[in-house]
């Protein structure tokens, strides 16, 4: 779970590299972040894409 602001941690370049190294079984896993706070939702959504996935925002669900 992230915010989508990097603290520690690899960054997303180093994610999408991990990511694409791993065997087609992980990559078809989809990701799903959720966004709150203040959340980088470029981030989140460039994350999501990597994976097929999509970035939900909580904050508009819950308001």
């Amino acid at each position: 779970m992230t915010d989508g602001e990097n603290t520690s941690g690899i960054g997303l370049k180093e994610f999408q590299r991990r990511y694409a190294a791993q065997p087609e079984a992980v990559r078809d896993v989809p990701t799903f972040p959720l966004r709150f706070g203040e959340a980088d939702t470029a981030e989140l959504t460039r994350a999501a894409r990597t994976t097929g996935g999509r970035m939900v925002d909580a904050i508009a669900i819950y308001s």
